[in-house]
């Protein structure tokens, strides 16, 4: 390439356990062996100065994980705050790539790049590349964490394929791979809107600080939303989490759990068996027909909307119980991330 088709790049990222990050720093030293000047910055709830992108050379991107196949909150927030423009954008999203043997298994995207691209085409800019990257699955709240070999061959190639990716960007390619798999993300799009308006806030409130914190603050001041609070001396969740995993995976006493015996009881409870019971009430009183129809489903829905708020209270309850050993025994043996075997999510080397 003899010269840059790009002057400047700016790219924006969200990151809880670091994929995103890895994958924006990946881009930016491909763009710069181009010879395209690149700078690297992550957004938080810090971030009050929308990227303007007033140079028409400037090239915008975006990196993000994929969070119940959509983008995260925090990226959709400030693409909608960014004023109008004209600049080529990219958008690549990390999503749960896994590893059997020689096979490397990709993700789903859902929603998370067709949101922020419709977004950002309201507003004018051209996108230039959708991009969906197959880093290492790193829920733990889902699953144990992947084994070291296999989270090292995933990194390593998803950096050759980043490398391969800014190439063609800064040709002035043009890239939809993920068009190809349009159709079973479409297909799976109402997950992202049960996660966006009730999944992530029931999530936000699976987590819990054992006895053996030692109240350092780390998870505290790392988190990127200021989410996490202390509340009576303990580390507490707010709705604001995203479940990004970043202070599970970066605990240092490993204190920091998921409650999976409890949630299931709550979730049981709370999210299946008290909505059904509030719609069968409304449907006996404006006699309506209960079973698999639309009607029954908006209601459950709104249902479990309005019983979050319990949820919330059910979660207070439960992090004032903590300062009882017996109950926080309880609570730390049914959680699965209490055990070693479980794991914790280590990013391999490039």
């Amino acid at each position: 390439m003899s010269h840059p088709e790009y002057s400047t790049c700016s790219i924006h990222y969200f990151s809880g356990t670091g994929n995103a990050r890895r994958a924006a720093e990946w881009l930016a030293d491909a763009f710069r062996s181009y010879g395209t000047k690149t700078s690297v910055s992550m957004l938080s709830e810090a971030e009050s100065e929308p990227d303007s992108g007033a140079d028409e050379n400037r090239l915008l991107g975006f990196c993000f994980p994929t969070h119940g196949f959509n983008a995260p909150p925090i990226i959709l927030n400030y693409l909608a705050s960014l004023p109008r423009g004209t600049n080529d954008v990219f958008l690549l999203n990390t999503r749960g790539g896994t590893k059997l043997g020689p096979i490397f298994f990709p993700g789903l995207s859902g929603v998370a790049l067709l949101i922020p691209a419709l977004i950002l085409l309201s507003k004018g800019y051209k996108i230039r590349a959708m991009h969906p990257l197959d880093m290492p699955s790193n829920w733990l709240s889902l699953h144990p964490a992947l084994r070291g070999n296999a989270v090292t061959a995933i990194t390593r190639r998803c950096r050759r394929i980043c490398t391969r990716v800014a190439g063609k960007i800064s040709e002035k390619k043009r890239l939809y791979r993920w068009f190809f798999e349009l159709p079973l993300d479409l297909c799976i799009s109402p997950v992202s809107v049960l996660y966006y308006f009730i999944g992530r806030y029931a999530l936000a409130k699976t987590f819990i600080a054992t006895p053996a914190c030692n109240h350092c603050g780390l998870c505290v001041k790392e988190c990127q939303l200021g989410a996490v609070r202390f509340k009576n001396g303990n580390p507490f969740w707010t709705y604001q989490c995203e479940s990004c995993m970043h202070c599970l995976n970066s605990c240092p006493e490993r204190a920091i759990q998921t409650m999976h015996g409890v949630t299931i009881l709550l979730w049981g409870l709370l999210l299946m068996g008290l909505p059904w019971l509030l719609v069968s009430g409304v449907a006996t009183v404006f006699h309506l027909q209960v079973g698999f129809s639309t009607v029954s489903l908006i209601l459950w829905l709104l249902a479990s909307v309005v019983l979050l708020l319990p949820l919330g209270l059910s979660y207070r309850l439960i992090h004032y119980l903590m300062r009882f050993r017996p109950f926080a025994a309880l609570v730390s043996y049914t959680s699965l991330t209490r055990y070693r075997w479980w794991g914790r999510y280590r990013p391999g080397s490039d």
